[in-house]
């Protein structure tokens, strides 16, 4: 089982996981640029149910959230720093309009 999945199985976060292969506190290999987590399906079983699931999609709407404003302030900050290099370039008119020479 991968990485997501057994967070989602165990409702636990993909750091804490990797720290626990870094550990040895679980039984993993590393396949096809993955890491694989073993699992027995008495564990499966017993730990699967639908509020893990509920919390891990809660977990993944707050991230997507944080990553939209993160993603919003780059933006900004890269429109900045392009009128920056346009005015210290001298291509910035009086009105904030690019000219080109």
């Amino acid at each position: 089982m991968d990485i997501n999945d057994y967070s989602l199985l165990k409702g636990i976060s993909i750091s804490t996981i990797r720290r626990y292969i870094k550990k040895e506190k679980l039984i993993w290999k590393f396949e096809n640029g993955k890491y694989l987590i073993q699992i027995n399906e008495w564990e499966y079983n017993d730990s699967f149910n639908e509020s893990n699931a509920i919390v891990y999609l809660k977990r993944l709407q707050e991230e997507h959230e944080e990553l939209k404003k993160e993603l919003i302030k780059t933006k900004q900050e890269i429109n900045e720093y392009k009128m920056l290099v346009d005015l210290y370039e001298g291509r910035l008119n009086e009105n904030n309009q690019v000219t080109f020479n």
